[in-house]
């Protein structure tokens, strides 16, 4: 007889909603390290956008030019800490696109 956890774990693998799990995870690690090392340059609150993680790359929206600059030019640093938090080396390469950005609605 199966635990319930193995059977959770098979089922999730079969449906492919493990692997989307897993990009949201990278996408939200990511995403704090990105924005926590932005708002450390700029000194206030920056926000950016996890559009999507593929085949180790990470495609990221931030609302500037000069932050986009910024993040490629410490892109080594930032993979090696987003890694760190992840516990594995998965994130390879980092995309970074200039956008329009929201900040994130507050928690209840």
């Amino acid at each position: 007889m199966l635990a319930l956890k193995d059977l959770l774990s098979r089922s999730m693998k079969r449906s492919g909603i493990g692997r989307q799990l897993e990009a949201n995870q990278v996408l939200n690690g990511a995403v704090t390290v990105i924005e926590g090392f932005l708002s450390g340059i700029v000194k206030e609150p920056v926000y950016c956008r996890g559009e999507y993680f593929k085949q180790g790359t990470v495609f990221v929206t931030v609302p500037s030019g000069m932050m986009a600059q910024e993040l490629r030019f410490k892109e080594e640093m930032l993979l090696q800490q987003v890694n760190a938090k992840l516990g594995d080396v998965i994130v390879k390469r980092m995309h970074v696109f200039v956008g329009t950005v929201e900040p994130k609605p507050k928690k209840l």
